[in-house]
Order: structure tokens, then sequence, then C-alpha cells
């Protein structure tokens, strides 16, 4: 059988895993669509705040208003530690509901992981590197692209003007930011993605390896053996650390058929202060971390959101608006996240340079305007971004099916020509 014929025969076997909130309520469903867009806004008001307003450090005695401003508003790091237990319930969780019914195919997997990403990374990749460009060569009169560390913020730590060349543009598609390269741009919020993906391969590649051997052969096995190998020695250790948050969402999606119950009251209450301690945690050992401590602070996020998550299963109605407000925003959170940095980092540099609009305000009216004025053009672009991309990742995943499909077609004539007769005559 090819790989053709494979991807075609399996390729509707995973369609219902596809969306791995097909087995729970609808309650349950919007409870993710929630957490999931308010996770995205949450990064978008981090990185919004660090470049709208001056840094914490710079303000001497801080009233209790201004504190609670600045901790309500930096939630961002907290915030991929929740997208990464959520990916792990929704992807890590149903490829292995598909594994334990013996439905699971590995090229659907691939496929279905690669169009997701693909179809909003690679244009999100060439607007990123076009904006930047464009904004260092002619809205650069603040110095954001050319002397970012000059603004003491976290986000603009680094340097731009020399990740734009093409070699980072690649490593960027292969999902080596942080590792090999860094992230395109001004688009640091890249860094996570590159361990989704890893996440998404190695996990994949496990359930390969444990698959029946007649729907595996043994040759392919110890390929996948061997690939498994080699991601695992090479990849940082902090990727493969973080990952467990990862596999915490997929040991959630196992569970929750158990009959022990938790409170949606009491488990909203333990997600929200994790993510309270975890955020005083953060302002206190800010910049000082190591590796351990770190990994302790996401720990204590990723408690909290997976008994948060176990306890929602029993919730009968859901408290915090309309379904379908919940759902449009969560379909374009992606999109949101891997564009909104690029897109905000010109917004400024433009008020900047033509309307003279100064960024890194004083606490007051004036910095509540400016953050919602970009906030909102944000949300704009990235929906707008969003409609040709991310809406589509469907209609491209079947565009490559039908692929595969025209190519497991075409087949050898059902007898070869005696080459050896002709040669002779």
């Amino acid at each position: 059988m090819t790989l053709a014929d494979g991807i075609v025969k399996n390729c509707h076997a995973m369609q219902n895993v596809a969306n791995a909130k097909s087995d729970t309520s609808r309650v349950f469903s919007t409870s993710l669509d929630f957490i999931r867009w308010l996770a995205a806004f949450a990064v978008v008001l981090t990185h919004v705040r660090d470049i709208s307003a001056i840094d914490y450090s710079a303000i001497s005695n801080a009233g209790l208003s201004l504190k609670a401003f600045y901790f309500v508003t930096g939630f961002g790091a907290e915030a991929v530690i929740v997208f990464f237990v959520i990916s792990g319930f929704l992807v890590g969780g149903g490829a292995l509901q598909a594994w334990r019914q013996r439905s699971y195919s590995f090229s659907d997997y691939f496929l279905q992981r690669f169009s997701r990403i693909y179809v909003v990374l690679l244009p999100a990749l060439v607007l990123g590197l076009l904006l930047d460009s464009y904004g260092r060569g002619h809205f650069d009169g603040s110095g954001i692209y050319s002397r970012p560390g000059l603004l003491h913020t976290m986000s603009l730590a680094d340097g731009f003007t020399l990740n734009l060349s093409f070699k980072v543009f690649f490593g960027n598609l292969l999902q080596l930011q942080t590792m090999l390269v860094s992230c395109l741009g001004t688009n640091v919020p890249l860094w996570s993605l590159a361990f989704e993906w890893w996440y998404y391969c190695l996990f994949g590649m496990i359930l390969f390896v444990l698959q029946d051997q007649r729907a595996a052969g043994v040759f392919s096995r110890y390929s996948g053996m061997c690939a498994l190998g080699l991601m695992f020695a090479l990849l940082p250790t902090k990727v493969l650390l973080w990952g467990i948050f990862w596999c915490g969402g997929v040991a959630l999606r196992l569970v929750m058929t158990a009959r022990f119950r938790v409170s949606p009251v009491l488990g909203f209450a333990i997600f929200v202060g994790g993510l309270a301690l975890a955020r005083i945690w953060h302002c206190h050992d800010c910049g000082q971390e190591t590796i351990s401590v770190q990994f302790m602070h996401d720990a204590l996020v990723a408690a909290g959101c997976l008994v948060g998550l176990y306890s929602f299963r029993n919730a009968r109605r859901f408290w915090f608006g309309p379904r379908a407000l919940h759902k449009t925003f969560a379909d374009f959170s992606y999109s949101l996240y891997v564009v909104h940095f690029p897109i905000m980092i010109l917004l400024v540099a433009v008020a900047h340079d033509v309307g003279s609009i100064t960024f890194q305000r004083q606490f007051g009216v004036g910095l509540f305007v400016y953050m919602a004025v970009l906030i909102g053009t944000i949300y704009l672009c990235a929906w707008s971004f969003a409609t040709y991309t991310e809406v589509n990742t469907s209609a491209v995943r079947n565009a490559i099916l039908k692929g595969f499909q025209k190519i497991a077609t075409i087949h050898l004539p059902a007898q070869l020509p005696d080459l050896k007769r002709q040669h002779s005559i």
C-alpha cells in the first residue's frame, strides 16, 4: 500500500477526532471557546500594555489602582501555559482516543496538524516580514525597530533588525525559532508555536510506534523510533519539560469520564486562584527566574487549569454570555496570536512618526484610550487576516486530500510489457 493509498483509506477515520470537542457537552465546548479567546486576549493585552505604558519598575510609590492595572494586564505568560494544556486536551487527547479505538493514522494526524498550523503560519510569516521591513524603512523615528532595548520592556528585549533574513524566515517556517534561529522580526510570540509543533510531532510519532504491527510495518516502526530518538536528543530541554503541561491536557482527556466530580464553582475558583498566585509569583521574581523556578510557576498555572477544565464537564449552564460570541472570537484566536505583534509595532511606530502620538505613556485616561484603540485595530486586522487563512483551513485540507486521492488513482498497467522480448526485436 502506498502512502497516498494509506491516506485515502484512513482519511475519514479521524474526521470525528479532528474536532476533539465532539464528545463533550455543549456547555463544556463553550467553556473551551471562552478560555481560548480569553487567553489570546490576555496575551494581546499584556503586549499592548508593555508598549503603551511605562514600565512598572520605573514607577515609584505606585498606588493601589496602579498596582491593580499592572497586575490585571500582565497575564500573558500564564495564558500561554493555558494554551498548552488546552492543545494537549483537544489535539493529543483526540489522537489518543483514535489510537485506543484502533482508528489512528499518523498520515491523517499529520495532515490535520500541518494544515491547521501552516494555513495560518506561512501567510503570517510573509505578512510579518513585509510589515517589519516597511516599518523599519519608513517609521523608525522612535527607534522601536532599530533600538528596541532602549524601551526597557520585556516584550522588546531583543533587537529586530538582524532578524529579518530569509535564513530566519525559513527557520521559523521549519519551527526552529528559539532553537537554531530567532523569532522572525518583531514576532516574538512565535516561540510558543515551535513548542506546540514539536509536541504534535512527538506525540503523533509515539502513537505511530505503539500502533499494532499490522497497521504499521516493522520498517516503518523502526524508522519512527529513530525519528523519536532524534527529536528527544536534539530538542532543547525546555521544550521537552514544558511538554509535560501539554501531556497534562492529554491525561485530562483520559479521566473526563471518571465518577469523581468537582463542583464547577470550586473548579473555577481553583483555576482563577492558580492564575492569581502564579501572577503574584511572577511579579516578585520577574527577570530572575531559573528554569526550575519557571517550571514550577507554570506548573501552578497548568494544575489550576486542569482542575478547572475537569470541573467544567459538570456545568449545566454557561455563565459568561452568548455561546455564539465566544465561538466567533475563538475561531480566529490562533490568527490573532501569530500576527498581533508585528501589527502592533507598526501601528505604534506610525502613530509616533506621523501623528506625534507617544507610546509608553503615564497611567491615566489617555493611556486607556490609546490601549483601547490599539487593541481594537489589532483585532480588526487579525479578524480580516483570519477570513483569508484560518477560516479556510478545512478547504485547504480537503484540497490536499484530493491531491492524494488523484495520486492514489494512478495505477501501473495490469501487466508490464516484456522488456526482454522488446529488446530482442
